[in-house]
């Protein structure tokens, strides 16, 4: 057995809580993600070709599916990038019949994510598509952190690793139809099934982690290639036998390079037509000594942003929750780096320098396109996960300290799915954090109290069954 029934059904509780508790289109891109995967699954993988112009992106297409697939556009104008501002019961089909065929922003991205996601558009135009949508999705992301999990306890490692390094951002985006969700579950199981200890066993969900892992990083974004190397390079410096790691997963190995090149070829055929060539080549721009600058101020509030921006970049985690994150996490890896060998020392080292690289070299290109900066913490949290797993693989499993760190992640998970709720409920205000209960001017599809009960209750499910013997088949 890959993954105990127990261990998938709880993270995929978790993310159903999520999915099910956030209005619609409540996360970045969300209604052009969820265009794409309608447009995918009906047989158009790209479109027809929009140009490139500053209004809209390089990226743009335009699919022939039910124009009215166009209204996910109109629904999250009244709150998205207005933190104060709450949801709105807009009803997708509510809206009269359109004209034209519906633009997607991310129209030239790969289809993996969105052809798992689109198999919840079953609906057509209406709110049971989107949230459907956004469960399928949920589901194969949980499946990846489960196998995760199960390959890292193999080992007799703790399973409390895998759970420091699902950030409640990473929770957001797999329950919210974003391509990130799939790529950064897919790290974590990647990163699982690469992180030896001092043996060669490779078991069956080992073999299955890396594999699939492996095939999300490199399919779900259209530099999941580059991320896949840099994964792959940095757990080869961590190994004391790389040579004999390439050889155990060699089967994986292959599969994941012929996936290269396929999407190495769709990166430079498909997404990038359009922006090989910046529209504001020749005009004046910033110094480029100044651009590298910027994006090292950057990677502190990328950082941040990883570890959980709950809207449209627009409502970052409440700062005291974020502090005690960070906290949890460096108490996690300092208890695993304890008597570490140089090797993973190095290894952690690559990572953060990889994650500083990513932002600088993310940012100074899209200033070359846009002349705005645009790195997320999203981009760089498949790398910073790895980070984490790193530090802590030698945390031992079934342990007192094993719980704790297990039991804090999930009272803290609850905690950012509060703030999530008070974000939409009614806005970020000052002194308004128990209006919701009072006032609430949105509420969930399955009601304020029940969702919130969920997702409070879900993550400790979750960290009961993954330091439990029961939730990781020997």
């Amino acid at each position: 057995m890959l993954i105990t029934p127990l261990l998938w059904v709880s993270i995929f509780v978790l993310h159903v809580a999520w999915a099910l508790s956030m209005p619609l289109f409540s996360s970045p891109d969300e209604p052009a993600n969820f265009i794409k995967s309608a447009a995918v699954v009906r047989g158009e993988w790209i479109g027809e070709n929009y140009p490139a112009n500053l209004q809209v992106s390089y990226w743009m297409t335009v699919v022939d599916i039910d124009p009215r697939f166009a209204n996910a556009h109109s629904v999250p104008t009244c709150f998205a990038f207005k933190s104060d501002q709450p949801a709105c019961d807009i009803p997708l089909q509510g809206f009269g019949p359109a004209e034209k065929s519906p633009a997607t922003n991310v129209g030239r991205y790969p289809p993996l994510a969105p052809m798992i996601a689109g198999l919840g558009t079953v609906f057509g135009v209406d709110d049971r598509s989107v949230f459907a949508a956004r469960i399928v999705l949920a589901a194969v992301c949980s499946c990846l952190i489960a196998l995760g999990v199960t390959a890292i306890r193999r080992r007799g490692s703790s399973g409390a690793a895998v759970l420091l390094a699902l950030f409640p951002g990473s929770i957001f985006f797999a329950s919210t139809m974003s391509p990130s969700g799939l790529e950064i579950a897919g790290a974590i199981a990647l990163w699982c099934g690469l992180l030896r200890l001092d043996d060669d066993e490779v078991s069956h969900s080992i073999s299955w982690a890396v594999l699939l892992g492996g095939i999300a990083v490199i399919g779900a974004r259209p530099v999941g290639f580059f991320v896949y190397f840099l994964i792959l390079g940095i757990a080869l410096i961590h190994d004391k036998r790389p040579i004999a790691l390439v050889r155990l997963h060699s089967n994986s190995l292959i599969l994941h390079g012929l996936a290269n090149l396929g999407m190495i070829g769709w990166y430079f055929v498909v997404y990038d037509a359009q922006s090989s060539r910046s529209l504001l080549e020749g005009e004046a721009a910033m110094a480029f000594t100044r651009q590298i600058t910027h994006g090292l101020e950057s990677v502190p509030r990328m950082i941040d942003e990883s570890f959980g921006n709950f809207g449209w970049l627009d409502t970052p985690m409440p700062r005291l929750i974020l502090y005690l994150l960070v906290g949890l996490i460096a108490a996690g890896m300092s208890f695993g780096l304890h008597g570490a060998r140089w090797r993973t020392f190095s290894a952690v080292g690559a990572g953060l320098a990889a994650i500083v690289t990513m932002v600088v070299v993310i940012d100074v290109n899209y200033y070359s396109l846009f002349r705005l900066f645009g790195v997320q913490g999203r981009h760089v949290a498949p790398i910073m996960v790895g980070v984490i797993l790193i530090a802590t693989s030698r945390l031992d499993r079934n342990t007192a300290r094993d719980r704790a760190l297990a039991l804090g992640w999930a009272a803290l998970v609850g905690w950012s799915a509060w703030g999530a709720l008070r974000r939409y409920s009614v806005g970020i205000k000052p002194d308004n954090a128990f209006e919701m209960f009072t006032n609430a001017q949105w509420s969930p599809i399955i009601g304020l109290w029940p969702a919130l009960a969920i997702l409070m209750v879900a993550p400790f499910l979750v960290a009961l069954v993954v330091t439990s013997e029961s939730g990781s088949h020997r």
